[in-house]
C-alpha cells in the first residue's frame, strides 16, 4: 500500500554563474526513489518472523530487481533496495525503499509495426518506385528507445542499407549478390513440353544484338520434312531451322 512514485526522477545540473543567470555545463538525470508500505501476515511470532525472513530473501540482491506494480502492469522498474527497511512489531507493518539507478521504468511489452498495421498509431511503411522503403515509427514512450528491425527480401539480393536521422548502416555489396562469381547454365526453352516450338514469337526485322551488319529479317521456325537416307530408307527430319533467309545478303538469320 501507499506506493510512492514521484513525477519523473531528479535532475543534476552543473552550472556556472554569469552576469545574468547561469550557464548549464552539464545536465543529467538522477536516480529515482520508490517506496511502499507492507503488512506481514501471521498470528504467532514464529510465523511472522518466518515471513520477515522470506521477504528479506526476496530483496537481498546485488543486482537490480524488477518491480511491477498492480496499477501499472506494463511497466517494470529495475531497482535496488536502499537504506534501512523499516518494520514495526506492534502493527506488523513497515516500509520498503528502493533506488532506481536509471531513473525510469521500462515497458514490459513491445509494439510491432508491419505491413498489416501500417498507417496506424505505430507508424507507417511506404514502398517507393525505386525499390526503397520509407518507415516512420511512432515511439509512444517518454524516452528514446531501441528498435528491432527485421528485413526480408522479396527476391535475391545481397545488399541492405538502413538510413536513419542520425546515421546509416550498409550490409552487403551493392554490385553483386553474394560476392562470388559462378558459372552456370540456364534453361531458356524446354522442347519436351512444346516439341513444335509453338511458343516462339517472331522477331523479324529487329537488329542483331551484337552486330548491326547481320540481317535478321528471315524466318526461323519448326519444320518437318521427309528425306531418304544413303541406304534408301525413308526418314523424317524434325526441328527448328532457317525457313526463309530473308532479303539480306551475306550473313543472314531470323
Amino acid at each position: 500500500t501507499n506506493i510512492k512514485r514521484d513525477i519523473g526522477s531528479g535532475w543534476n545540473n552543473n552550472t556556472q554563474a554569469k552576469k545574468e543567470g547561469v550557464d548549464v555545463i552539464t545536465s543529467s538525470r538522477g536516480p529515482r526513489n520508490i517506496s511502499f508500505d507492507y503488512l506481514i501476515k501471521g498470528t504467532f511470532f514464529s510465523e511472522i518472523n518466518a515471513n520477515k525472513q522470506k521477504l528479506a530473501s526476496y530483496i537481498n540482491s546485488e543486482d537490480t530487481l524488477g518491480l511491477v506494480f498492480e496499477d501499472e502492469p506494463n511497466k517494470v522498474w529495475y531497482a535496488l533496495p536502499d537504506g534501512e527497511q523499516s518494520f514495526s512489531t506492534e502493527n506488523k507493518s513497515g516500509t520498503l525503499t528502493f533506488i532506481v539507478p536509471e531513473g525510469h521504468a521500462y515497458s514490459t511489452y513491445t509494439n510491432v509495426l508491419n505491413s498489416d498495421n501500417s498507417g496506424g498509431i505505430n507508424g507507417s511503411i511506404t514502398p517507393n518506385d525505386d525499390g526503397s522503403v520509407d518507415i516512420t515509427i511512432n515511439n509512444q514512450g517518454t524516452l528514446p528507445t531501441w528498435i528491432d528491425l527485421k528485413l526480408t527480401n522479396n527476391h535475391d539480393n545481397g545488399y541492405f542499407a538502413v538510413i536513419g536521422l542520425k546515421g546509416a548502416l550498409e550490409l552487403g555489396n551493392r554490385e553483386e549478390v553474394d560476392g562470388v562469381t559462378i558459372q552456370h547454365s540456364d534453361v531458356l526453352y524446354d522442347s519436351k513440353t512444346d516439341p513444335k516450338f509453338s511458343k516462339f514469337v517472331s522477331a523479324a526485322g529487329q537488329p542483331h544484338p551484337e552486330w548491326t551488319g547481320a540481317g535478321t529479317n528471315g524466318t526461323i521456325g519448326y519444320q518437318e520434312y521427309n528425306y531418304k537416307s544413303s541406304n534408301g530408307q525413308q526418314k523424317t527430319m524434325k526441328g527448328v531451322k532457317l525457313i526463309d533467309p530473308g532479303s539480306q545478303t551475306g550473313f543472314r538469320g531470323g
